[in-house]
């Protein structure tokens, strides 16, 4: 729910249609080229980029993103 609101913010009004209208199914690394999604990583190494991601948004600490 909604993704008629966010989608066309995130990747613009022409390429949501798009999607909306053909019901197209894309992948990962197109949901990553359209700016869906931040970063991928495959199944075998997903748990490691988690652990990766958590420890470096650790370090920094809220404080240094607000």
């Amino acid at each position: 729910m909604g993704a008629t609101y966010f989608l066309p913010r995130l990747i613009g009004t022409a390429r949501a249609c798009e999607l909306f209208f053909t019901g197209r199914v894309f992948d990962a690394a197109e949901a990553e080229r359209l700016g869906i999604v931040n970063r991928v990583a495959a199944r075998d190494s997903f748990e490691a980029a988690v652990a990766a991601l958590a420890r470096e948004v650790a370090a920094r600490g809220l404080s240094r993103v607000w």
